[in-house]
């Protein structure tokens, strides 16, 4: 279980000042009703793992919430401006917000019809919120974030959804869910530790922790979304674009220049557990996803991890 109290505030002051604003203007909503989502949910999970160099920035802020019907997704919009024409995103305490409607108002479930005049992608958004972590905010109470795989989850069907359209960005959010587990201390203990599981699949990878690790993360990937979601993805991948992926696989460590790192050099960073602790020392070799070993260039071994996640999340339900 991650430690949110232990989130930088000075992450948690947009969250928190937009979901103040929202709940003080409407009766429909609660805290717990409210899930963060993109690069503001990316950047609070990627502090509270312990990982301190910086990822893409952003001043825009992803909110989803479910809601029964576009007669009550009005009223929580009442008053506030509109920001571009997507329908969805709202000016709320000068910030431009996409508030994001799920739940009830899916029809078919995992799609929200015309807001305006186009369906808009939620899925797995209703089995991301139930297994998502309470994330305590200075003054608004405590909302949902999504959980590593949860978070993965929506990562790849966004990639799926905005690579059609000539939009990448999904594919550096992947490569980074992708690296938390794979330089995280509690993984590599879930690997060690179980005799049964741990150990087969070590083995299932000749002992390569950090493709061990992409395994577990799509099981626990699909244990999170389910059978039914998983068949949906599984239809879809890898999409028209599945060659652009592997080269677009890279962290931005300085979003202002477009300098970019791949994520094997970012090692340098202490990798942490969801506990906050550093990982332990064994095989430390193996979970550093390198091309060293294998004469590939660092973001071509996280293609081949991911091809192991997806793997896993498109089988462990499905036999």
């Amino acid at each position: 279980m991650l430690d949110l109290t232990t989130c930088d505030q000075q992450l948690l002051q947009i969250v928190d000042l937009v979901c103040s604003r929202l709940l003080e203007r409407s009766d429909h909503l609660q805290p717990a009703d409210l899930m963060i989502l993109g690069a503001h949910c990316r950047n609070l999970l990627h502090d509270v793992l312990g990982h301190k160099f910086t990822l893409r920035a952003t001043e825009d802020l992803d909110l989803a919430f479910a809601i029964a019907d576009w007669d009550a997704y009005a009223q929580v919009v009442k008053g506030l401006s509109k920001s571009g024409d997507t329908g969805i995103r709202y000016k709320v305490a000068d910030i431009p917000t996409d508030l994001v409607p799920f739940g009830p108002i899916e029809e078919p479930t995992g799609v929200v019809p015309d807001p305006p005049h186009r369906d808009l992608s939620v899925w797995a958004f209703q089995e991301v919120f139930n297994s998502a972590h309470e994330l305590p905010l200075p003054t608004a109470g405590s909302i949902k974030i999504p959980t590593v795989p949860g978070y993965t989850a929506l990562k790849l069907a966004a990639w799926l959804d905005r690579s059609e359209n000539d939009n990448y960005k999904d594919a550096t959010d992947i490569a980074t869910a992708l690296f938390w587990y794979t330089n995280s201390g509690h993984v590599s203990d879930r690997l060690y530790t179980d005799v049964v599981h741990g150990f087969e699949t070590l083995d299932k990878f000749d002992m390569d922790e950090a493709r061990a690790a992409a395994y577990l993360l799509g099981e626990d990937l699909a244990t999170e979304v389910g059978t039914e979601r998983i068949a949906e993805l599984d239809r879809r991948w890898p999409g028209p674009r599945n060659d652009d992926l592997p080269r677009l696989m890279n962290i931005a460590t300085n979003p202002w220049n477009g300098a970019q790192t791949s994520i094997a050099a970012t090692h340098s960073s202490t990798p942490c557990n969801s506990g906050g602790r550093p990982p332990s020392n064994r095989h430390q070799g193996n979970r550093r996803l390198s091309g060293s070993t294998r004469g590939l260039e660092p973001k071509y071994e996280w293609w081949g991890a991911l091809k192991v996640l997806v793997v896993a999340g498109f089988t462990i339900l499905l036999t």
